[in-house]
């Protein structure tokens, strides 16, 4: 979670934003998006140690740092393509209706390359305020500019910003899994790392832990449920649980991330 926030101090001018693209890229030569949730490198994965260090970590494809837990790209997501899950599709669509619209306000920005105090990051769900789905332009991205209101925090505390680059936590942001987000699954432990201009959000990823056992759910609703639960747990690489630290509870996901300028209203 976020680290506190004193409320009564002095305050720089807020950008804000509504991110505009959310994709999971496969595997490629070893590279992908996403970010080291569980703060380890595991390199290429192997028969021993917890799960978290058994299977393989990743190069990102956007910064090039080692360590990335993406499990969600290596190989579960034509997995989950056959049991009728477009995640990319999902995201994609759900962002041009308007019913997976992630909110970012960035605060006491003194420089937009580094900021030793660092800077106050605050994220929601959002919609609308017309009431209507978002303008797009002619490849189906949110346009810049468009009014939001906040529908659901989900969290706000200080954030770096080093080299250009913001980097925050919050413990979740539901992720749909169904076109109208009739169901979502958690994205647990999520972690934020995008460049900042005062227009846009760019070169960004995001990450964090998938629960298996809500994947399983999900699955046993549309008749995939056996398949799931049987194979669901090798991709498995963040939690270790207690009682067999060679079994994890979720499943790392990694994603590219833009973000366009917004207006967010406020009551």
């Amino acid at each position: 979670a976020f680290a506190a926030v004193d409320a009564t101090a002095p305050t720089m001018p807020a950008y804000s934003y509504v991110v505009s693209l959310v994709a999971a890229d496969p595997v490629t030569m070893g590279q992908t998006a996403g970010v080291n949730v569980d703060e380890l490198d595991s390199g290429r994965g192997g028969r021993v140690g917890t799960c978290e260090e058994r299977r393989p970590d990743f190069v990102s494809s956007v910064t090039m740092q080692p360590g990335v837990d993406n499990q969600l790209s290596n190989s579960l997501l034509s997995t989950l393509t056959s049991m009728g899950v477009d995640i990319n599709m999902n995201l994609e669509t759900a962002i041009a209706e308007g019913t997976f619209l992630l909110l970012v306000t960035v605060d006491d920005i003194d420089d937009f390359v580094d900021d030793p105090d660092g800077v106050t990051v605050t994220i929601a769900l959002g919609e609308t305020t017309s009431g209507v789905p978002p303008m797009v332009d002619a490849m189906g991205r949110l346009r810049p500019g468009q009014s939001f209101r906040r529908t659901m925090m989900l969290g706000t505390g200080t954030a770096s910003l080093t080299g250009n680059r913001v980097i925050a936590h919050v413990d979740r942001i539901p992720i749909p899994l169904v076109l109208g987000g009739a169901a979502t699954a958690d994205l647990t432990n999520a972690q934020l790392s995008v460049r900042i201009s005062d227009s846009e959000l760019f070169d960004g990823e995001g990450g964090g832990g998938l629960s298996v056992d809500a994947l399983v759910a999900f699955a046993a609703m549309n008749g995939f449920g056996d398949i799931a639960r049987s194979l669901l747990p090798m991709f498995a690489d963040l939690q270790p649980t207690e009682a067999d630290p060679t079994e994890c509870l979720a499943i790392s996901a990694g994603f590219r991330l833009e973000a366009v300028s917004a207006t967010i209203v406020t009551p």
